[in-house]
């Protein structure tokens, strides 16, 4: 997506009954220092156990995708016994409903995406052979503009001090490059772990809801209560919204290349570039610009040339404003307010911090952070 924000149609705290009165912290110097240490101390912890918070958060957004579709296995009633299913059964139901649905769009796609990605590969060689005729036109046609020798010698020293300069970089991004295949590798650990405990999670839902509200005192539970819901809407609809376009966006993107086709324009990797594309929406501005760049790329050494690369942005980036200005506004609804620049410094500072999970969890997690200090905000007075 090019900048999506998070949708709430309600608004984002309301209370429910009598209004309660503010909490007032105390003013004691001493007191204050205490909470501030503890603050402090709570924070370094949470940071020296990011990886663990990592998998408890994802799974908990896992448990609480698939809590619909157990809640609703465990509606049914058991033929001749007419009885519930356990929660045990539904919630086994639910992951193999899952699993499954996952399992046959793999099932659908694996050939096809492994058989453009082994054609990618196959032919790297020749767009490398590309590139380099290309260089060396571009040296013919500077020897032909007879250029004087100072001026010559001028730009070799330019020429030279880029290739100094460009040089570390090209060794940063290989080792960068290595590291990101190691940093894939351990995202699927973790997401894997976050799969096992999300299934404990949805197992003892009950009781972790239970647990969680007795940690606060009578008159605040109608506040956490409401305020539950209220995260559970924002980043539910959220992440539910997302998936659903980012399903529109990678069948759309394959379908309009294919079209192409009608017009004689012929681009070799069109369910691979529609899947990095449905894959990366989610991620704002990067997710919008990358697919439509790289795909451009690979179209410029296939047949077509110049025309095959303005046909083949045009078709992605096409596709993502209308998703972006048409359907994305009416299945996410409208936002909680955080702004466009908000959004860019949370995505950024996420994916800083945690990788390609904090690309996908930082607005999600800028928006449970606003709703918390709004709550805060009615709730306590300093």
């Amino acid at each position: 997506m090019w900048i999506t924000q998070v949708p709430a149609e309600k608004p984002a705290f309301t209370e429910v009954g009598n209004p309660q009165t503010p909490v007032q912290l105390s003013r004691d110097p001493v007191k204050l220092l205490i909470w501030a240490v503890l603050i402090s101390g709570v924070i370094w912890i949470a940071w020296s156990i990011v990886d663990t918070l990592l998998i408890f958060s994802l799974a908990s957004l896992m448990a609480y995708l698939l809590a619909p579709a157990a809640y609703w296995f465990s509606r049914k009633k058991i033929p001749f016994i007419k009885k519930n299913l356990p929660w045990g059964i539904s919630v086994f139901l639910a992951y193999l409903l899952a699993i499954g649905g996952i399992s046959l769009i793999v099932f659908l796609i694996a050939p096809g995406v492994a058989a453009q990605t082994q054609s990618l590969i196959s032919a790297s060689p020749g767009y490398w052979k590309n590139i380099e005729d290309s260089f060396g036109k571009l040296r013919i046609w500077y020897h032909r503009l007879h250029i004087s020798p100072l001026v010559q010698s001028s730009l070799k020293q330019y020429g030279a001090k880029a290739i100094e300069k460009i040089s570390p970089a090209v060794s940063s991004f290989a080792a960068g490059l290595a590291g990101g295949i190691f940093k894939v590798f351990s995202a699927l650990i973790i997401f894997l772990l976050a799969i096992l405990v999300s299934l404990y999670i949805l197992l003892d839902l009950e009781n972790i809801k239970s647990y969680f509200f007795e940690l606060f005192p009578g008159d605040w539970k109608t506040d956490t209560k409401n305020l539950s819901r209220e995260v559970g809407h924002v980043v539910g609809g959220f992440i539910r919204g997302n998936i659903i376009l980012s399903f529109v966006v990678a069948a759309a993107s394959y379908i309009g290349l294919l079209i192409l086709n009608l017009f004689g324009i012929h681009f070799h990797y069109a369910l691979l570039a529609a899947l990095v594309a449905g894959l990366m929406y989610p991620i704002p501005f990067l997710g919008f610009w990358i697919p439509r760049l790289l795909a451009p790329i690979v179209a410029f050494f296939q047949p077509g040339g110049w025309t095959a690369v303005i046909s083949v942005f045009a078709v992605l980036t096409g596709i993502g404003l209308a998703v972006d200005y048409w359907l994305s506004p009416k299945i996410l609804g409208g936002n909680v307010g955080i702004s466009p620049l908000m959004v860019l410094l949370v995505v950024f500072a996420g994916g800083e911090l945690l990788g390609i999970w904090g690309l996908l969890l930082a607005i999600p997690a800028a928006a449970i952070l606003r709703l918390l200090f709004i709550y805060l905000r009615k709730r306590v007075t300093i």
